[in-house]
């Protein structure tokens, strides 16, 4: 038998050995990153982007629509807490983009 060589003496000391074992070299699972939560001045920015975004729909105003929908997708990059690291940073990094984008836009439009 393979087990013939060991005594219990070997699987005192692997069982010492287990336990002396600190919690830091132990497997921890993998931990969910807190959710960032707003502040007073983005919760108000939102809500007035929300706004603007209902008023230009209404009004078919369609450069407050783009600025009313930037300001939603620049707000829309602290709800990317549950993806992993990589894609949380593709995540931020295109919708920073497509804010930007539809910011910029937004302002052409307003000069045409």
């Amino acid at each position: 038998m393979i087990y013939k060589n060991f005594s219990q003496k070997d699987f005192d000391e692997a069982e010492q050995a287990y336990n002396n074992c600190t919690r830091k070299t132990r497997v921890k699972p993998t931990p969910i990153p807190k959710r960032q939560k707003f502040s007073k001045g983005q919760s108000t920015a939102l809500l007035i982007a929300f706004l603007i975004t209902i008023y230009s729909i209404f009004s078919q105003d369609i450069p407050g629509f783009f600025l009313g929908i930037s300001f939603c997708v620049w707000m829309l990059q602290y709800f990317t807490y549950k993806l992993t690291l990589a894609h949380q940073k593709a995540a931020i990094s295109l919708l920073k983009a497509l804010s930007l984008t539809l910011f910029f836009g937004s302002i052409v439009l307003l000069f045409l």
